[in-house]
């Protein structure tokens, strides 16, 4: 109840998908035994004139159920959203860089880890600073990776535009700028890492 009335649960519902399979196990636990014994006569035949109501809704929640998941299963499978973005940076030679939250995981996933792309957020002055959500430090030590790279997404849901003009305050102008799809891929000739900003306090 809490979660729902959070912006999280606007955001991204998948975060609350587990709620429905338990959810349905907490209300068998508690409703069956009630509806289906009870402990005096009355209400065992209240029980019995619930049943075949009961039985017959469920069986038609659960016959569509059936139907919206055989429905889903004969779709064609649709390719990730970062797939494109990875197969490019993995065909160009590039192996870690820098990204916002959302294009970060997905596109080391969508590459197979063959390109690791760690999350950034926007520091004091607009510039660049290393992610605090969900990430290692190790990530960001220049001592153990090369990061050379940004990807700006330019539009849709999650865009970082904001990325670009900080990345151009903290790094500079970029040696190479191409375009793949929503995306913009910023590369420099040196270590980014060295440059990052750090978090207020």
């Amino acid at each position: 109840a809490a979660f729902l009335l959070t912006a999280q649960a606007l955001a991204a519902t998948r975060e609350i998908a587990a709620v429905l399979p338990l959810g349905a196990v907490l209300a068998g636990r508690l409703l069956g035994p009630r509806l289906l014994a009870g402990k005096t006569a009355a209400r065992q035949t209240a029980g019995k004139a619930l049943r075949v109501p009961l039985r017959t809704a469920l069986a038609v929640v659960a016959a569509g159920y059936l139907a919206a998941l055989g429905y889903g299963a004969a779709q064609p499978a649709v390719p990730a959203m970062s797939e494109p973005l990875a197969t490019w940076l993995v065909a160009h030679g590039y192996s870690h860089g820098l990204a916002g939250y959302w294009q970060a995981g997905s596109t080391t996933l969508d590459a197979g880890a063959r390109v690791s792309v760690s999350s950034v957020g926007r520091g004091p002055g607009g510039r660049v600073v290393p992610g605090h959500w969900e990430t290692s430090t190790l990530q960001y030590d220049p001592s153990r990776q090369y990061a050379d790279f940004v990807v700006v997404k330019n539009s849709g849901t999650y865009s970082t535009r904001w990325l670009r003009g900080a990345a151009e305050r903290t790094f500079g102008p970029p040696r190479q700028t191409y375009v793949v799809g929503p995306y913009t891929i910023m590369s420099w000739h040196a270590n980014l890492l060295t440059r990052l900003g750090r978090h207020r306090g």
